[in-house]
């Protein structure tokens, strides 16, 4: 680089200047998800408590300068922010609901961002899609009723039981009973749905273990065909397969109340039973 310059005086000056890129050591992808692992679909319609997922396929050291590269860009304007599950996983939520109808673009500008210990930036990525009608359902363990919610209208209400409470002990792993208020997000809807105690630490073979497959063809039909112990605990599919339970240092907290906030279902689907008894 020659850079050929002249003073106050009309003198002339000449520099020249060199330098090279950088040659990575190691580079990384970001995949821009949903909750349930499948793919943001551009263009999509998605739940009002959408939470975008940005998953690296490298472990991120610098993650201050890699959230500098990740920008939500919401019309109307949504505040939010970025939570680190772990060193390759960042969810990114709303602080309260998306208004229906929110524009949402995601930007991952990571290209050439150095992201600590030799890591760059492999390529950009970016999505755009909008936010769909309101579907809110709330568990009140004090009144043991569900109320599901389109747009801010009651449209059900059903009982429902939160657990048995309680934890057991077996091969050295302890499982909770316990239903924990909070925030909740749906993750997906599914007919049929298997629900197989292992995959939250106890064992199908154990005295409370269980798995079974639910075809959903009446609101009640999850909980007649369970073995004896999920009734017992009143693990719909909702609250075994349909939900997750945000981090602690992003729940609201209302006590003794779950809010289900739906997910990745687009137009006026309707809230599933499955999805809305926990």
């Amino acid at each position: 680089m020659t850079i050929a310059a002249h003073g106050p005086g009309g003198m002339p000056s000449r520099q020249t200047s060199s330098f090279t890129t950088v040659t990575p050591d190691y580079q990384t992808e970001v995949y821009l998800d949903t909750v349930g692992g499948t793919p943001i679909q551009g263009g999509g319609t998605y739940g009002v408590g959408t939470v975008v997922v940005a998953r690296f396929d490298e472990p991120v050291e610098n993650k201050t300068n890699a959230e500098r590269h990740l920008v939500v860009t919401t019309t109307p304007p949504v505040h939010g922010s970025w939570y680190w599950l772990d060193d390759q996983t960042t969810h990114w939520r709303p602080e309260k609901c998306y208004a229906p109808g929110t524009s949402v673009t995601v930007s991952a500008n990571i290209y050439g961002a150095p992201l600590g210990d030799g890591l760059y930036g492999q390529r950009d990525e970016h999505v755009s899609f909008k936010i769909g009608d309101s579907h809110v359902s709330i568990a009140d363990d004090n009144t043991k009723q569900v109320s599901v919610y389109e747009n801010g209208k009651l449209v059900r209400t059903m009982p429902t039981s939160m657990g048995m409470g309680g934890t057991e002990t077996i091969g050295g792993t302890t499982a909770s009973f316990w239903t924990s208020p909070g925030v909740y997000t749906v993750m997906d809807k599914a007919n049929p749905v298997t629900m197989d105690s292992s995959t939250f630490g106890l064992p199908i073979n154990s005295r409370l273990g269980y798995r079974v497959t639910i075809f959903l063809r009446h609101p009640d039909q999850h909980r007649r065909h369970l073995p004896p112990p999920a009734q017992r605990h009143c693990m719909g599919a909702g609250q075994h397969q349909h939900l997750t339970r945000l981090p602690e240092s992003q729940r609201r907290e209302c006590k003794m109340v779950l809010r289900l906030v739906l997910l990745c279902l687009t137009g006026r689907a309707p809230l599933p039973p499955s999805c809305a008894v926990v």
